[in-house]
């Protein structure tokens, strides 16, 4: 049974994915541990689950915006640019004229718009 249990250790030590043996392996290691240090294992336990979580990356709403932008489907595509110069013309609408001329030639450039203007 021991030789079972090293084998199955064994192979655990060696798997990358999560199983039941696993669980088994943790158990058994548990059990090793004196009940009156259990709630300090406790502890330990939860303080490692979180230093896990804050080092497994949020899911980055910059790389959604950017799959978005680099979205090829054409009707997303024309979305997007409609959605653009709509923001534009407001931009126009409304603002510092030297920032706005300033903005556009960085975003025309971006966008590859040979335009010089603003309107649709």
């Amino acid at each position: 049974m021991l030789e079972q249990i090293k084998e199955k250790e064994s192979l655990q030590n060696n798997s990358i994915e999560p199983s039941q043996d696993s669980l088994a392996s943790i158990v058994l290691e548990i059990e090793k541990i004196p009940q009156e240090h259990w709630s300090n294992l406790l502890q330990i336990i939860r303080l490692y689950g979180e230093s896990v979580k804050i080092k497994t990356p949020p899911v980055d709403a910059a790389s959604k915006v950017i799959d978005e932008l680099t979205n090829q489907d054409p009707i997303v595509k024309a979305a997007r640019q409609q959605a653009l110069l709509q923001l534009l013309e407001t931009w126009a609408e409304k603002g510092d004229e030297q920032e706005q001329k300033e903005t556009w030639a960085i975003l025309s450039q971006a966008l590859g718009v040979n335009d010089s203007s603003i309107s649709a």
